[in-house]
């Protein structure tokens, strides 16, 4: 099929350090059956040959290069590379993933399809691997996302279907969502960002939409090691952020047991599995201590929310629900050398 030229897509990808991966990132876009109108590659602050490698699909694709010179964190760069974008659809690509051919493609068909739809979430499969690393973001009853299908077969999560959220390592945002409900809380930094973002959508009345045929090949944590001490502490961190700034009083209470039952593994998971004291108690206080202006930007979003409080719920994931039970065990007692 010859490639289709689009006019309204801008793809942005953040680079840091990843003198490896990129150019097979970038190589992927100019294989697009729908092109990309502009390629962002905001850079922050390699200090590798990066931008040597960016810079080589000079006239092979339509590049802004945005080189920051410092690490802002994966929520500000690509902020940073919305104020520059000119399409009317933004898609995010890791600079670790590879997409095949028809991914932009099968994300604006799934958007087209659903009026209402301002998220696409891609099928993430492990790099090398006909494993499913995301198919779609849930959050369950414990107050906490997951990856959907997260180490099923590839074959698995085949139907095109309503999410709570989309991984933004590889996701469609139309930019109607986006200039209603905001692009990403830079406080986040890094991870669970995307999450935040869905649930802003979500309150907004936009829906999320995962399209099973939009696939990514991802180089699982090759920027990020897993459990990590920074990971660690993010993902504590973040966890907090998510919850005080999106949910009401009341599925806060309705969730309360399978919250503590929740907090209860994640504690003896980084803790005590893991070691990772430091980062988990830096992680809760530090949340803690940002609990003001969480709470503040909290009453803007429910208070400007259209979604009611049993819609929102009605995506929530039980905690005892099979896949989660199953996926949970696996994390707790996969061994962590190596991460993944």
């Amino acid at each position: 099929m010859s490639p289709v030229e689009s006019p309204k897509i801008t793809v942005i990808v953040v680079n840091w350090s990843g003198e490896a991966v990129i150019g097979e990132c970038l190589e992927s876009l100019t294989n697009q059956s729908m092109l990309p109108a502009q390629v962002v590659v905001v850079d922050n602050g390699s200090t590798d040959n990066s931008l040597g490698v960016i810079h080589s699909f000079d006239g092979r694709l339509p590049l802004t290069v945005i080189p920051t010179g410092e690490n802002l964190g994966f929520a500000k760069a690509n902020n940073l590379g919305f104020q520059v974008s000119k399409g009317d659809l933004i898609a995010l690509l890791n600079n670790d993933a590879v997409a095949d051919s028809r991914w932009l493609e099968e994300m604006v068909l799934t958007m087209k399809r659903h009026p209402r739809c301002g998220i696409v979430a891609s099928k993430l499969l492990v790099y090398g691997e006909a494993i499913i690393d995301s198919a779609g973001d849930g959050f369950s009853t414990v107050l906490k996302g997951f990856k959907m299908g997260e180490g099923k077969p590839a074959s698995c999560r085949s139907q095109e279907e309503r999410v709570v959220g989309g991984c933004a390592g590889a996701a469609l945002y139309k930019r109607e969502c986006i200039e209603d409900v905001g692009f990403f809380d830079e406080d986040f930094f890094l991870i669970w960002e995307d999450m935040d973002l869905s649930m802003r959508a979500w309150w907004r009345g936009w829906e999320v939409w995962y399209s099973p045929k939009a696939v990514v090949h991802h180089k699982v944590r090759s920027s990020i090691v897993n459990n990590s001490p920074l990971s660690v502490y993010y993902t504590v961190r973040n966890t907090t952020f998510v919850r005080v700034k999106n949910l009401p009083v009341s599925i806060l209470l309705r969730c309360f047991l399978p919250y503590l039952l929740g907090e209860m593994a994640m504690f003896f998971y980084f803790c005590v599995k893991l070691g990772q004291w430091g980062p988990y108690f830096k992680g809760k206080l530090h949340g803690l201590l940002a609990l003001p202006e969480l709470l503040e930007k909290r009453r803007e979003i429910l208070g400007n929310a259209t979604c009611s409080v049993e819609q929102f719920y009605s995506m929530f994931t039980p905690i005892t629900k099979r896949e989660i039970i199953a996926a949970k065990l696996r994390k707790f007692w996969a061994p962590t050398a190596g991460g993944s």
